[in-house]
C-alpha cells in the first residue's frame, strides 16, 4: 500500500471541496457511519478544539472493520493489524510507524474518558479504507458501501406528514428507529434490513425524530403514567435522556434549530410554542386563548387548524397570520407546494400555498389517513370503523392497488417502504373475549417484501376466563 505523506493526518475538512476546519464547530458531535451503517463507539466521536480535526475512538472503529487492536500500558501504544498492515500510534506522540515506517500525524492520538481516541482521516488512509465527509450533518462516511440516500431534508429528522400520522418511525444512517409495539411501544432501533434491534429506553414513544445526534420523540400514554405528552431527546446509544418540555405536547417538530409544539389543553388542542433544540428559548405563536389543533410547519409558515374550525397560517416567528378558512378542516398534511385536507370524508382537497387556490385532489373516496408523494397516494379507506385497508393509488386517487388488508391504526412512508400498525381481534382460547392483537410492519411501495417486525397479543379483558 503506498501513502502519500502530504495527505497524512489532514483534517476531513481539508479535503472536502470548499470546506474549511474552521466551517465547523470545535467540540461538536459527530456521527460516523461504516459500511452503510452508523457506528455506536462507546465513547462519542468529536471535533478536537485545538486542531479542527475529527476523532473517533481506536477500538469501536478497528472493530467495525475486523481489524485487531493491542495495547501497551507501559508505553502507551495501540498496534492495529489488518492484513499485513501493522500500524503503530503513541499517545501524545505525532510520530506514528505504518509497516515499520515513520509517519507524521499533524495531531497526536489522545485519551478520553479512558478511550485512545485517533484522527480518522489518519487510520482511513493507513488501512485502505474510503472516507468521505458531509459537512451539512457532522457525518464521516466510511467503507465502500456508501450510506443510505437521505429521504430527509438536511436539518430535518422525520417527514412533516409522517408526524401528523404520529411519526411512530422514521430512519437515519442506515437505522430505523421505532415504537416497539411488542414491548410498550418503548423506543427501539434496528438496521435498515431488519437485524440488530436494539432498545434505546424504555420510554414508550411517538412523534419520533432523528438529527444531530439526538433522537427527539414525546411520550405516549401508557397505564397510569402522568408524564404522556412531555417531550424528551436521548442519544441513539441510549444515553443522556434529557427532558425538554414537561407539558403535554400534541404535535412535535423539530424544524432546523427550533422544536415546534402544541400544547394539548382540551379536545386534542392548545396554545403553539416553539424552544430550541436543547429546550431553552421557550416563545409562544399563537395569540391568547388561541387553541391550535393540527399543524405543520412548510416552506416557512405553519398552518394549523382550530378547534374552532378554520384553516389558517402564521409565520416562524408567529407574526403575519391569514385565514383562509373558517370552514372546518381535517386531516392536514403538506407536500408538493399544497396544504391537503377533508372537508368532507369522502372528498380530499388541497390549496395552493403560493396562490390560496382551493381544489378537488382526490374525490368519491372514503379517505382516513393518507401520504402524498411526488407521484403517488398512499391513503387508507376507511369503509366502515373496523374495515380500514391502505390502498396505492396515482395523486388523483386512480389505479388503485392494495398494499395493507388489515385494520389499520397508523401508517408512515419512509422511503420505498410503507410501514403500518395494525390491529386484528383473534379467538382466545382461555378468555371469554377475543384477545387483541397489534402489530408494527412494512412493505415496499411496490407490494413485495411485506414483514412484520414486532407484534403483541394481549386480552383487555383477563379475568374473564372460560
Amino acid at each position: 500500500m503506498r501513502l502519500v505523506p502530504a495527505l497524512i493526518g489532514l483534517s476531513l475538512f481539508d479535503f472536502s471541496a470548499g470546506i474549511s476546519s474552521a466551517s465547523a464547530s470545535p467540540g461538536q458531535d459527530v456521527s460516523v457511519v461504516v459500511n452503510g451503517a452508523e457506528l455506536f463507539p462507546d465513547s462519542r466521536a468529536y471535533i478536537q478544539a485545538e486542531s479542527g480535526l475529527t476523532y473517533v475512538p481506536l477500538r469501536s472503529l478497528s472493530e467495525a472493520f475486523g481489524t485487531e487492536v493491542e495495547w501497551s500500558q507501559s508505553t502507551k501504544t495501540a498496534t492495529v493489524r489488518k492484513g499485513a498492515t501493522l500500524i503503530d500510534l503513541t499517545v501524545g506522540s505525532t510520530l506514528a510507524h505504518i509497516d515499520g515506517r515513520e509517519a507524521a500525524l499533524e495531531s497526536s492520538a489522545e485519551q478520553e474518558n479512558g478511550r485512545v481516541m485517533v484522527p480518522v482521516r489518519f487510520i482511513a488512509e493507513a488501512l485502505g479504507i474510503a472516507i468521505a465527509w458531509n459537512a451539512n450533518t457532522r457525518t464521516v462516511t466510511l467503507g465502500d458501501t456508501p450510506a443510505p440516500a437521505s429521504v430527509f431534508a438536511p436539518g430535518e429528522g422525520n417527514d412533516v406528514q409522517n408526524i401528523l400520522n404520529q411519526a411512530f418511525v422514521t430512519q437515519s444512517n442506515g437505522w430505523v428507529y421505532y415504537q416497539n409495539v411488542g414491548d410498550e411501544s418503548k423506543l427501539y432501533r434496528m438496521k435498515e434490513d431488519g437485524s440488530e434491534s436494539v432498545k434505546i429506553t424504555d420510554d414508550p414513544a411517538a412523534q419520533i425524530q432523528v438529527t444531530g445526534g439526538w433522537v427527539y420523540y414525546r411520550l405516549l400514554t401508557q397505564g397510569e403514567r402522568t408524564d404522556a405528552g412531555e417531550v424528551y431527546r436521548i442519544r441513539p446509544d441510549g444515553t443522556e435522556r434529557t427532558k425538554l418540555s414537561k407539558e403535554k405536547a400534541g404535535q412535535v417538530y423539530v424544524t432546523g434549530d427550533w422544536i415546534y409544539y402544541n400544547v394539548t389543553a382540551g379536545f386534542g388542542s392548545g396554545p403553539l410554542f416553539k424552544m430550541k433544540l436543547d429546550g431553552s428559548g421557550k416563545q409562544e405563536l399563537s395569540q391568547k386563548d388561541e387553541d391550535v389543533m393540527d399543524f405543520v410547519p412548510y416552506q416557512g409558515r405553519i398552518y394549523y387548524k382550530r378547534s374552532i374550525g378554520g384553516l389558517y397560517s402564521l409565520d416562524l416567528d408567529g407574526r403575519n397570520r391569514k385565514t383562509y378558512t373558517k370552514e372546518f378542516v381535517h386531516e392536514l398534511r403538506a407536500a408538493n407546494g399544497f396544504i391537503y385536507y377533508h372537508k368532507d370524508a369522502n372528498q380530499l382537497l388541497k390549496m395552493s400555498i403560493q396562490t390560496g387556490e382551493e381544489s378537488v385532489a382526490v374525490d368519491n373516496v372514503p379517505l382516513s389517513r393518507y401520504y402524498v408523494g411526488p407521484d403517488y397516494l398512499v391513503l387508507e379507506k376507511a369503509l366502515s370503523f373496523l374495515d380500514r385497508k391502505v390502498y396505492l393509488t396515482d395523486l388523483q386517487g386512480a389505479g388503485e392497488k392494495l398494499r395493507v388488508d388489515n385494520t389499520l391504526v397508523q401508517l408512515n412512508v419512509i422511503g420505498d417502504w410503507i410501514y403500518f400498525i395494525t390491529y386484528e381481534t383473534k379467538s382466545s382460547e382461555t378468555h371469554r373475549y377475543a384477545d387483541i392483537g397489534i402489530s408494527l410492519g412494512r412493505i415496499k411501495k411496490d407490494g413485495s417484501q411485506r414483514e412484520i417486525i414486532t407484534s403483541k397479543t394481549s386480552n383487555p379483558f383477563p379475568n374473564e376466563r372460560l
